[in-house]
């Protein structure tokens, strides 16, 4: 009797550039497109078949976080839309590969957006079906590069709880047998669910209500506090700054956040979308006015956070009747705060007209000699 063949489902993940098409190539010598810069080339999901002893392997090679050419929003839904199919058609991931650069000097944002989603996608039942897996070590001295892995696995911010959790932690030098190394690790776990998996199927959770979809949304009220404070510095710097030339360098940094805003807005929108309880009314309803008012002089600049906290009470207040807890108000947090931020943006912009207008009046006005 011929004795049936496993079929092991590998999803992997990480960074632009950091090594997923080119590990997918060599392990299934595959010839899956390969980006050398800084865009993206894996705009959908891919998958490989391929025979690795004795097993039939798909290998499912999934975008990032950081892709140049979806928000993040988007690609969310395209990782849980695609998890939870194959969940309910009863595949399971026996592993999840997550790869990172070891010649980064440090894990900036996009890293760390990276791997902060990744965990929420998994959840830590799953840990320890993890790989991850360090590339670029021909890009680094070596000991630079040990010393920055023993680093990556002590530090509890970066994969020590993965590592706590049952995950594994490899380096892959682009050699077919470091590539198999992980790969037969990976395929003798028990396949297991991911939480977001669990959450979409058996929970029956909108995406926006899922652990991932819930950390996006705090990411996004995270960049939009950082962008309320760069306009409070902007509104700080107009009250002591009379040129227009000064003038001109302010509104070309407010438009930029404007761009900012407005993609974060569209973020934050996409998001609302996913929801399987509410619309995203809030996001498609136009500002009107501006928040603070509409008469604005240089001698009395409006206070962005004058009896209107940013984070505190004062957004609660604006959406009554929901909890932090509660998945519904933090997506009314959420709305509002995008559009509070929009309004500023569209408050300093005004505020910068009045003063050119200004400026430009007082320069043509004659001289009075006594």
């Amino acid at each position: 009797m011929t004795k049936s063949i496993d079929h092991i489902s590998i999803a992997i993940m990480g960074g632009t550039g950091t090594g997923k098409t080119t590990f997918t190539n060599l392990i299934s010598d595959s010839r899956f497109k390969i980006g050398n810069g800084l865009e993206s080339c894996t705009k959908h999901i891919q998958t490989i078949d391929f025979t690795f002893n004795n097993h039939i392997v798909t290998l499912i090679d999934v975008p990032g976080f950081d892709d140049t050419n979806k928000s993040d929003a988007d690609i969310l839904k395209m990782i849980a839309d695609f998890l939870a199919s194959e969940y309910k058609a009863g595949r399971r991931l026996s592993g999840i590969m997550y790869l990172h650069r070891i010649s980064d000097v440090r894990m900036g944002g996009a890293s760390k957006r990276n791997f902060s989603m990744f965990e929420k996608l998994c959840g830590q039942d799953a840990f320890s079906n993890v790989a991850i897996v360090t590339t670029r070590w021909d890009q680094e001295e070596e000991a630079v590069a040990k010393a920055r892995l023993e680093e990556l696995k002590t530090k509890p911010q970066l994969y020590k709880p993965i590592l706590d959790g049952g995950g594994a932690i490899f380096r892959h030098d682009r050699t077919q047998e470091s590539a198999s190394a992980i790969l037969s690790h990976l395929i003798a776990k028990t396949a297991t669910p991911l939480l977001i998996q669990r959450e979409m199927v058996e929970e029956s959770r909108g995406i926006s209500e899922t652990t991932a979809g819930m950390e996006l949304q705090q990411e996004i009220l995270r960049q939009v506090k950082k962008h309320q404070q760069e306009m409070d510095e902007l509104l700080e710097e107009l009250k002591n700054n009379r040129a227009t030339s000064e003038l001109d360098e302010l509104e070309a940094e407010c438009k930029a956040l404007q761009e900012q805003a407005t993609h974060w807005q569209e973020e934050a929108r996409k998001l609302a979308e996913t929801s399987t309880q509410i619309k995203p009314d809030l996001l498609n309803e136009p500002s009107s006015q501006p928040l603070f008012g509409t008469t604005i002089t240089h001698s009395l600049l409006p206070n962005a956070r004058d009896g209107d906290s940013f984070f505190g009470a004062g957004i609660n207040e604006k959406a009554p009747n929901h909890c932090d807890s509660d998945h519904r108000g933090a997506r009314a947090k959420l709305e509002v705060a995008v559009k509070y931020l929009l309004n500023a943006v569209n408050t300093v912009l005004y505020t910068v007209e009045s003063l050119r207008r200004e400026v430009t009046a007082s320069i043509g006005k004659p001289q009075l000699h006594r």
